[in-house]
């Protein structure tokens, strides 16, 4: 794989890797937002020129609940993915929790509080220094801290950096020679499941939890032909979530995808 400026070069058969921080306009690091149902990360990958047989499209499903943490030894480790409740970075001199409250807590006419049961928990906040005042941000959250009972004040506070990676990987056999469009979209909402129990009037809390081959005993259980046949076609898509999102959030502009054929002894 190679990159000239923002088009990407593979040759069919290679895996192809994506790998790279997700950042706004400022350079703050992307922020999953408490709020948002379900969200997934979605890759789709189009032919961008002339029909593949069936017009190849493919939409790549990531789970945000969630994602691959890189160790200090190099490796990587599935983590829950870190929500907030705001998604602005908020500015601190240093990291600490009592310098956050006092600038962002109730008496500084903001919500931020030291209570684990709250939305607005300093836990639930990302925050920045710049410690040279160059520009060079550094984020981290507050990933776990006591209060002394008796003086109020905050001990034991962890504080955890905090970047938005993407890490996925590709498989090209089927892939034509020819040039493709890629985007990657944050996107939430009703998760299939969920509506599939909501069909048939039973509990959804628990509904992400189905295994397939119960997912299928459910949607032969609905008895409207025409819903029946919305969720099978969507459940053997691979589609987690139903279309009409409550949220999507563009992270990747449509970008060039080359696929050129492997010289170097073809497609096993």
């Amino acid at each position: 794989m190679k990159i000239l400026g923002n088009d990407v070069y593979i040759q069919r058969g290679e895996t192809w890797s994506l790998d790279f921080d997700v950042t706004n306009e400022k350079g703050d690091p992307y922020m999953i937002f408490k709020e948002w149902n379900n969200p997934y990360l979605a890759i789709t990958v189009a032919a961008a020129r002339y029909e593949q047989v069936g017009d190849f499209r493919r939409t790549y499903w990531l789970d945000l609940a969630q994602r691959f943490i890189e160790q200090q030894n190099g490796s990587f480790v599935l983590t829950p993915t870190k929500k907030f409740i705001s998604t602005e970075a908020l500015s601190l001199v240093n990291f600490s929790v009592d310098e956050a409250i006092t600038y962002y807590g109730e008496y500084a006419g903001g919500k931020m509080v030291l209570d684990p049961d709250s939305d607005f928990d300093v836990t639930n906040f990302l925050f920045f220094t710049d410690p040279y005042s160059d520009g060079n941000r550094v984020y981290k959250y507050v990933k776990s801290y006591t209060v002394d009972p008796t003086w109020g004040f905050v001990t034991d506070e962890v504080w955890e950096e905090y970047t938005f990676r993407i890490i996925k990987q590709f498989t090209t056999k089927d892939w034509m020679e020819q040039g493709y469009l890629f985007d990657i979209k944050v996107l939430a909402g009703e998760s299939v499941k969920e509506h599939i129990a909501n069909i048939l009037g039973i509990d959804a809390t628990t509904a992400n939890s189905w295994s397939d081959a119960k997912t299928q005993e459910y949607i032969d259980e609905i008895e409207d032909i025409t819903q029946r046949e919305e969720m099978q076609v969507l459940f053997d898509s691979g589609a987690p979530l139903m279309p009409t999102y409550d949220t999507k959030s563009l992270i990747l502009q449509p970008t060039n995808l080359y696929v050129s054929a492997n010289i170097q002894g073809g497609v096993k």
